[in-house]
């Protein structure tokens, strides 16, 4: 990591979203839970990449979580990269 930082300025970071979820459901609106919606990859402050399994796309329920989330990240990012991927496990 440190060789991505001095040679070619790529800053790394990590989140747990487990903890991020929990603080912001503990809000003072009782029996509210709020769905937080996050770019898996964050270029930059105008650029996101979500990733989302191919075959999920295929349920309604995988198609309408898709499209949520596409619909609220494109409040944030000017530009939205979505990357369908399949797991060579699944054959």
């Amino acid at each position: 990591m440190f060789l991505l930082n001095i040679r070619l300025n790529i800053v790394i970071l990590e989140r747990d979203y487990t903890c991020i979820a929990a603080s912001s459901n503990d809000s003072k609106g009782e029996g509210l839970t709020r769905v937080l919606h996050y770019a898996d990859v964050i270029l930059d402050e105008h650029c996101g990449i979500l990733l989302h399994p191919l075959d999920q796309l295929t349920s309604p329920e995988g198609f309408k979580m898709v499209t949520t989330r596409v619909t609220t990240l494109s409040l944030q990012y000017e530009r939205l990269w979505i990357l369908l991927y399949t797991s060579e496990s699944g054959r």
